[in-house]
């Protein structure tokens, strides 16, 4: 006999910026191309599109929620924060309203919930009927130092921006890099793709002062970050 095809849901655990959303629409592509999942489309969901603001009209929300997502993903992210605890009525609706559609469309439909991992261990335990319903979880650690500044460097280049290329440069973006990892909500590629935003703005504002002078701008200077634009961003970091 044929065995029914085994429960996909996945739990994510991980800090901020560490991909997990990214990975979750791979996923939804990579089902898709196999078969598994009709449509592959990822919906992300929150306690604020779930959760009503009066009694009965969550299961409602949930349930319109779960029927957007059928044939793919249901995203929940911080899904800890749906219920707050055992007097969460309207939270724990819509956990009563997901638990049995995870059994009973399970051929078809996927739910991953994602969040801090410390979070989501207190959340699990807390709910033991949506617990037993997820057989694997992915753990997402924080990005090495290496990664961070190959994240950096990609990012400029998504912009067509460059680094000047001095070892002084480098080694201010690796500190820079470094020292941001190590604040409490840094974010990880998240945090990087922040700085990137800020020194863009820091180099345009520079590159527009040089118009204002009437000063020639070649298209290597229209690209470049050059190392007072980093001691700039370092200022405001």
């Amino acid at each position: 006999p044929i065995q029914s095809a085994p429960s996909m849901h996945l739990v994510f655990k991980g800090n901020a910026g560490t991909g997990k959303t990214t990975v979750a629409r791979i996923i939804g592509h990579i089902y898709k191309g196999l078969g598994v999942l009709t449509s592959g489309k990822m919906v992300e969901c929150t306690r604020s599109d779930v959760v009503g603001e009066y009694q009965g009209q969550t299961a409602q929300k949930m349930k319109a929620k779960i029927q957007e997502a059928r044939g793919g993903i249901l995203f929940i992210d911080e899904v800890y924060s749906l219920c707050n605890g055992p007097y969460d009525s309207y939270g724990l609706e819509a956990i009563n309203e997901l638990v049995p559609a995870m059994e009973n469309f399970r051929d078809n439909f996927m739910v991953i919930v994602a969040g801090y991992t410390e979070q989501m261990d207190s959340f699990m335990d807390a709910n033991q009927g949506l617990k037993s319903r997820f057989s694997r979880e992915l753990i997402f650690e924080d990005f090495s130092k290496d990664e961070l500044i190959e994240i950096f460097n990609h990012m400029l280049a998504s912009r067509a921006l460059l680094l000047e290329p001095s070892e002084e440069v480098h080694k201010l973006v690796e500190g820079m890099l470094m020292y941001c990892a190590g604040e409490k909500d840094f974010g990880n590629a998240r945090g990087v793709r922040n700085l990137v935003e800020k020194l863009s703005q820091i180099q345009e504002c520079r590159i527009a002062g040089l118009l204002e002078n009437n000063e020639e701008i070649s298209d290597d200077m229209l690209q470049q970050i050059t190392e007072d634009d980093i001691n700039k961003l370092l200022e405001e970091v």
